[in-house]
């Protein structure tokens, strides 16, 4: 039997975990913190936390499920349930992706979820049909997530698509979060929003000054809101970390 060496071993690195949902925030975190990783002492794991290796210092949840992430501590992604609506349904009528939804899951007649999409008749019809499929198990995780979580940061999308944010979102992070570098992340921030047309074109979602709840019939409005009652809170949550601080 080996005697044991008397050195402690070495210490896991303090996780953060980054929590984001479909559609909301996953490629766009996951480039901002594998840049990250390039010029700072930190590695980047995306996929099942549980699966995360022991170095992963920082973890990306992509669809905030994980009851270890949740457990822990980082920041989370959201964004407006409609934007949300209409990016699942633009983004699953043309992606051709064979590990997405749309043409990854196939339904009882054995056609895709993206050709049952894009037969719906109207913007409508395509978001009710979203909603009893891959939106509605989104939005139910989004509105489920615990918002007064302490060890969390809550952020909307739309943050990290504002250069103006970029250095005071790094300092709050870096601020409750030492593993981080606060200039390392402003500007791994900074780096991709400067393509924020891009990625708010390639999520498509509205035209700039249109609201996407206003796309839609009052059927599909009440529906989410009947089916989803936190949906509301989201929204106030939203609009008060939008709002301009005087």
């Amino acid at each position: 039997m080996e005697e044991a060496s008397g050195a402690p071993s070495p210490a896991a690195p303090p996780r953060l975990y980054v929590c984001t949902h479909h559609r909301c925030g996953t490629v766009l975190l996951r480039n901002i913190f594998t840049r990250y990783t390039k010029f700072a002492d930190a590695r980047f794991f995306k996929g099942n936390p549980k699966d995360a290796p022991a170095e992963a210092g920082i973890v990306q949840d992509a669809h905030s499920r994980s009851p270890i992430a949740k457990a822990g501590a980082g920041l989370h992604i959201f964004r407006d349930p409609f934007d949300l609506l209409l990016s699942h349904i633009r983004y699953h009528e043309t992606t051709r992706s064979p590990t997405e939804p749309p043409n990854a899951f196939i339904l009882d007649d054995g056609r895709t979820y993206g050709e049952h999409l894009r037969e719906q008749p109207t913007l409508s019809d395509k978001a009710l049909f979203e909603i009893d499929h891959v939106f509605g198990r989104t939005l139910k995780s989004m509105v489920a997530w615990d918002y007064a979580n302490p060890a969390f940061k809550n952020y909307p999308l739309d943050i990290f698509l504002d250069a103006d944010n970029a250095a005071p979102v790094a300092a709050e992070l870096a601020h409750a979060f030492p593993v981080l570098d606060r200039e390392t992340l402003t500007g791994a921030i900074r780096h991709f929003i400067v393509n924020a047309p891009h990625i708010r074109a390639k999520h498509g979602t509205r035209t700039e000054g249109e609201r996407a709840v206003e796309l839609f019939s009052p059927a599909v409005v009440e529906r989410v809101h009947a089916e989803f009652p936190g949906v509301a809170d989201v929204q106030q949550r939203l609009a008060a970390a939008l709002t301009p601080r005087s």
